[in-house]
This record gives C-alpha cells, sequence and structure tokens, in this order.
C-alpha cells in the first residue's frame, strides 16, 4: 500500500542474465485509487525500465530481460505521489507466462480455428483454439492455470473470405494476391534492414469499380499505427484529387491539434463556408465564420466532435504562421489556368480514418481508373513493429447507409417552455444525402419540432421539446405511443429506418425564464437580412441572459451577434436581433428556436425560418445589421 502521499515502495531482487521477467500490477483493477507507475532499477540507481500502462489497460505490465547477473530493485508508486489507505496495488513478479496478443485478429465464421499466442515466457508456437462460431466477436479461450493475461482477447468472425498473410511480400512484385472482397490477417514484423515492414496485397477491379480500403488493429488492443495505400500493380502512387489553390493564407494566433475544429485564419474575411482548406496534408471545409474579431472558423465534424478531413486525409497538428489555402477540388487531368498559387495531387492514401471513428485505424475510398490489378501497402506510421503488431485488412465493395440516433432522451421540461434535444447521423461508406426525421405521437400538451431536416454532409440537426403551459405529465401508455423515424434516398428508393424514443418525458413546473422568438414566420433572401424579436418573461431570473439561435438553414445566421453573443442585459425582457443569408443559400425552408445559455437552457417554441430567392431585400438597411459573417 502507498499509506501516504510521496510514499513509494521499492523491492530489491536477484537476477541471472537472460531471465524474462514480468512485473504485474493490480490496482485501479480492484478498486484502489493508484494511478500506478512501476520503475525498474540497477544496483547503481540506474533507471533501467519505466510503465504506467499497458495500452489501454488499466493498470501496468512491465516486461523486462536482464542484461547481467545483479542485484535489482522495482519501484511502485502513484504517478501524481498520492497515498492513502485507498491507494492499495497487488504487484506479482516472475518468468510467469503471460498473453497480451493473438495473430490474426479474426478467423472464418463457422470454423474452428487455431490462433496463435503472443506474449512473455510462451513456448514457441503456442496456440489457442477458437471454436466454430457465427459472425460477431468472441472471446479467445485461455487456461488460467496456465497463462495471465492483462484483459479478456477477442477476435473477430469474419463475414467475407478470410485468409493470413503469407511473407515475403514486403515488395511489389511480391505482392500477396486477395480476391476482394475478402479479409486478410496481416502483422507488421520488426525489421533488421530497413525502417519498416511494408505488406502488399494484390487484387484486380474493374474500371469505375469503387472499394472501401480500411484496416482493424488499434481498436482490437494492436500497437499498431496503420497508413494504407492503393498503388498501381508496380507500387506507384495513384493521384485521387487535384487540388487547385484560389486563396493563401496561414493559421494565426495559436496551432491546432489533431482534434480542434476552431482555427483563425488569416483574409478570413474573403472566404465563404463550405470551402476546402489545406493545411498541409489534410484538407477540411468551413463549418461557420468567425463571430467577431476574437473568434476562429469552424471546421465540419466527424465523431467525436473532432474535426473531419476530406479525400481521407488525415488530422496533423498545425503551427502558427503555417501556410494554408483556399483550394478547388478537380479531377486527375484537369487542364488548369496558372493562378501562381500551388497545385497539390493527392494520392490514394490514409493514415487516420478521416470521419475519426476508427481511432489510428485507416481507411479509404477507391475508385479503379481502369481495369487491372491494384496494390494496397500497409505499414505502421511510426517504422514500429513486432509480433503484437496485428491488424485486419479487408477490402470490400461499399454499403451507403444511414443510422440516426436521437440524443437528449429523458427530458425534463418545464411548462410552457422547451427542451433542446438533437439527432445524429452515423453516415456509412458515402452517403452524403440529407436525412428527415419525422416525431409523431406525441401525448396531449406536448409539441416536438418536426420534421427534423439534418442536411447533405452534415451530421446533426437540433430540435426542440415543448410543453404547453397547461400540459400534464404523460402517462407511460402515452409515452410509448411516439415515433421517431428517419428516411433518406439511397440509390433512388426511399428508405426509412427506426429511431430511439424520448423515453421518460419528465414535466416541471414554470421555469424561471420563458423565452420566444418573434415572428413565427420569417422569410429572408439570399445576401439579405430580416427583422426578428427574442423576448423572456423573468420569473425569478433577472441577470444577463445569453442566446443561441439553433437549427437555422446553414448559412443563415443572426448577424448582429456582438462580440459576447446575443445578449439580454439584466432586466430587460426583449431584444431586436437580424437575421441573414448568405448569397449562396439555397431555397430552404427550416425550423429554428432560441435557446438561453443561462437559467435552466429554456427554449422558445419554434419558428419556420424561409429562405427565398423572391423574398423583399430592403427589410434591413444598409450597415443596420452590422458586420455578417460570410
Amino acid at each position: 500500500m502507498l499509506a501516504a502521499k510521496g510514499d513509494a515502495d521499492q523491492f530489491a531482487f536477484e537476477a541471472k542474465k537472460g531471465q524474462s521477467l514480468v512485473f504485474e500490477t493490480l490496482a485501479s483493477t480492484i478498486g484502489s485509487k493508484a494511478n500506478v507507475v512501476l520503475t525498474l532499477f540497477d544496483a547503481s540507481g540506474r533507471v533501467l525500465a519505466d510503465k504506467n500502462d499497458f495500452d489501454d489497460a488499466a493498470d501496468p505490465l512491465l516486461h523486462f530481460t536482464v542484461p547481467a547477473d545483479g542485484r535489482y530493485a522495482i519501484q511502485v508508486r502513484d504517478l501524481m505521489d498520492n497515498g492513502g489507505g485507498s491507494y492499495f496495488y497487488r504487484l506479482s513478479m516472475g518468468e510467469m507466462p503471460v498473453v497480451t496478443g493473438v495473430f490474426p485478429l479474426s478467423v472464418p465464421a463457422n470454423e474452428a480455428t487455431e490462433l496463435e499466442l503472443v506474449g512473455y515466457n510462451l513456448a514457441p508456437g503456442t496456440k489457442a483454439t477458437v471454436p466454430a462460431t457465427a459472425a460477431g466477436d468472441v472471446n479467445v479461450p485461455l487456461d488460467a492455470a496456465a497463462y495471465r493475461w492483462v484483459k479478456p482477447l477477442k477476435v473477430a468472425i469474419g463475414t467475407l473470405p478470410e485468409s493470413v498473410e503469407q511473407e515475403p511480400n514486403d515488395e511489389p512484385s511480391k505482392a500477396m494476391p486477395i480476391g476482394a472482397p475478402a479479409t486478410v490477417g496481416g502483422r507488421i514484423r520488426a525489421h533488421e534492414t530497413a525502417i519498416s515492414d511494408n505488406d502488399y496485397f494484390r487484387f484486380k477491379s474493374a474500371a469505375g469499380q469503387t472499394w472501401i480500403v480500411e484496416t482493424d488493429a488499434a481498436r482490437r488492443g494492436s500497437p499498431v499505427d496503420t497508413v494504407i495505400e492503393v498503388l498501381t500493380a508496380d507500387g506507384t502512387p495513384i493521384p485521387r484529387v487535384v487540388l487547385q489553390a484560389v486563396r493563401d493564407s496561414n493559421v494565426t494566433f495559436r496551432g491546432i491539434d489533431s482534434v480542434t475544429r476552431d482555427c483563425r485564419l488569416t483574409n478570413w474575411e474573403e472566404m465563404q463556408l463550405n470551402q476546402l482548406l489545406y493545411l498541409n496534408g489534410e484538407v477540411v471545409r468551413l463549418f461557420r465564420a468567425p463571430r467577431g474579431p476574437d473568434s476562429g472558423f469552424l471546421f465540419y465534424d466527424g465523431a467525436g466532435g473532432k474535426r473531419r478531413c476530406y479525400f481521407d486525409t488525415s488530422a496533423t497538428v498545425h503551427a502558427v504562421e503555417e501556410p494554408c489555402y483556399i483550394v478547388e477540388a478537380h479531377a486527375p487531368g484537369t487542364k488548369l489556368i496558372n493562378t501562381g498559387l500551388p497545385v497539390i495531387t493527392l494520392p490514394y492514401a490514409n493514415d487516420d480514418d478521416g470521419l475519426r471513428r476508427l481511432g489510428s485505424d485507416s481507411r479509404l475510398t477507391f475508385t479503379a481508373p481502369a481495369d487491372g490489378e491494384y496494390l494496397v501497402r500497409v505499414r505502421d506510421a511510426r517504422g514500429y513493429g513486432g509480433d503484437r503488431f496485428a491488424y485486419r485488412l479487408t477490402v470490400r465493395r461499399p454499403d451507403p447507409g444511414f443510422k440516426v440516433t436521437l440524443g437528449g432522451t429523458n427530458p425534463k421540461v418545464h411548462a410552457g417552455s422547451g427542451r433542446r434535444f438533437n439527432v445524429a447521423v452515423e453516415r456509412i461508406d458515402g452517403f452524403e444525402g440529407e436525412v428527415q426525421v419525422d416525431i409523431t405521437g406525441m401525448p396531449q400538451g406536448f409539441r416536438v419540432l418536426s420534421p427534423l431536416v439534418i442536411q447533405a454532409g452534415h451530421r446533426e440537426a437540433a430540435g426542440v421539446l415543448v410543453a404547453d403551459a397547461d400540459a400534464e405529465q404523460p402517462s407511460d401508455e402515452a409515452l410509448e405511443k411516439i415515433v421517431v423515424q428517419a428516411k433518406a434516398t439511397l440509390g433512388g428508393k426511399e428508405v426509412v429506418k427506426p429511431v430511439n424514443n424520448f423515453g421518460k418525458i419528465q414535466l416541471e413546473p414554470k421555469p424561471k425564464l420563458l423565452v420566444r422568438l418573434e415572428p413565427s414566420e420569417i422569410t429572408v433572401a439570399p445576401g439579405s437580412s430580416v427583422r426578428a424579436k427574442i423576448r423572456v418573461e423573468r420569473n425569478g431570473f433577472d441577470n444577463l441572459v445569453k442566446f443561441e439561435l439553433e437549427n437555422l438553414p446553414h448559412g443563415v445566421i443572426v448577424a448582429n451577434i456582438g462580440l459576447s453573443g446575443v445578449m439580454l442585459p439584466k432586466g430587460q425582457t426583449e431584444r431586436e436581433i437580424f437575421i441573414s443569408a448568405d448569397p449562396w443559400v439555397p431555397e430552404t425552408s427550416r425550423l429554428g428556436f432560441a435557446r438561453a445559455t443561462q437559467a435552466g437552457n429554456e427554449c422558445s417554441p419554434p419558428i419556420m425560418v424561409h429562405v427565398r430567392k423572391d423574398a423583399p431585400l430592403a427589410t434591413v438597411a444598409p450597415g443596420e445589421a452590422g458586420q455578417t459573417a460570410k
């Protein structure tokens, strides 16, 4: 036990040259608060190795091959040097057989299959057998009396033909043939004569056929960080798209990491939403313009709110003052007019999935330019390799689709007010079309913004659930009658899919703040602005209120937002705002609403916003609406 703050336990032992020692800890997995760090010292106090984790396992596992006979010591401490009665642990050490991985990572369906066990102090050729199982994931059966393991090991049961990599395949001429669609289990081996192992696989395709090429590795506990490329039969990169820079810029104010969507750019006033921006190897799309001088552009997002990359480029870190460019995409071979700015050709290659769903695993979409054979090359991004660096490579035809999830379930709705919820779409295999979500069967006294439309290329839409002032708590039977469905057009046909329900709706008393957005219907022309008004009824909340207007059509904004957003000062009950549409916004109709960011995030009932080319253009005098972001 680490009994007090700053405590560090140290255990000395004698070891012989060549011994393969494993140091295993159990702490957080048995309810301890300790975030254990293991440090190994020699007799002189020199640090030989240390470990705070083992891949994504909760507690560290340290392996060490003894370099010489002598006395050594292993130290156990907390990462933050904390201690106390709840900072206990268990340390096991010795030449213990520990299984850390398996190869391959998937097996055929309905066939008993032998797997190679990978780890420390295992006899050569140690195997386990996975029984015949239908498609899905299955635990690898291990003998607890014979082995230790950090966490349960799973393998995938494949739905496509399965094979295992055959070495040597580290040159284009030695590429292993696979009959796509197929899955192959591969491994990046430690390489003595090169920086990294390269695995090549050969498949055939007809001109115009589209393929999804993807790896499954890090998600299954493998330490490999795959990079994949599709090449010609002789190993030459294939151009995917040509990007012509039409406006130069650079990252300003501060650099950005590989996750953030917010970036400050020079010359942003000359950029428009939906334009593509090339950032030193990655391509993003502009989603929202800066809201004044103290904010940046927002890029389109992928899974988890991370910025999305296009053309299967991968997000990286970008330093302040790094140059970047607004670009236009052209097919390879297009004759371009010289603008004096760079022309960038992107090949078919991917490090980390551009949609941000697969972590450090890779995914790209390849369309064959001609009949023939093509190569897939797989390597580790860092040049690492080893027995545990296994991956699954799948080459398959796309199956476009979508899955919609309703967020904000089990809402608490105040009488006379609204509560925000959202619907998010998972876009599958290149589907980028519009998705409509219909919500019907609401209980008496409750209304909902419906239909909700997730615009083409967007990931979500926001809605509002409104309770009338005299609404009563709905019964469980009434709630079960709510039906949520999503529909979209796939391959020329309408596809309808069920969506999860709201769950339990809890009616609350009248809130401290009621919000209204007026009028109930507005029409704005592209390139113009119209007046609207936010009103509040203060029912015990008299402080400043900030607002967000949500679910407006893309490119329609509040023009007079100010440096601190849309605000209503203390004691005031209404404010005029100007709703503006960018010149490029197409004709559309959409339900929007206002949400207060104080006093419980109360929302207004929805209003209908129309964008019409024939709407009056002079509803707001020039300059009256203030600066409008493009």
